[in-house]
């Protein structure tokens, strides 16, 4: 598990980091919980995980010079929740077609 980090001035993105299934208990995530990426290009590019529900959360992301948070795979759905992002040039950047 990734948890309780801290990463600032990636010259793109924070971090690249799978989410999880929506089918595991949404206060256990089993990678990635409580971290940040500040002052980079993205705070937190989303890999794809073979499920067709993904969940991303518990992440914070502030003063990226592009996106506080990006995902550009085709998931049928995704669940974004308990995230923060402040003065982020844009706060998500979602360009994967899902469809929920």
């Amino acid at each position: 598990m990734i948890k309780d980090n801290l990463i600032s001035s990636a010259e793109w993105f924070a971090w690249v980091v799978p989410g999880y299934s929506c089918s595991l208990d949404p206060t256990i995530n089993p990678n990635f919980r409580n971290n940040v990426g500040h002052s980079s290009k993205a705070g937190w590019m989303g890999l794809q995980i073979d499920s067709n529900c993904q969940k991303y959360s518990h992440f914070t992301a502030y003063k990226n010079n592009e996106e506080g948070f990006v995902n550009r795979f085709m998931i049928h759905k995704l669940l974004i929740e308990n995230m923060i992002f402040a003065d982020n040039a844009n706060a998500l950047a979602i360009n994967g077609g899902a469809k929920t």
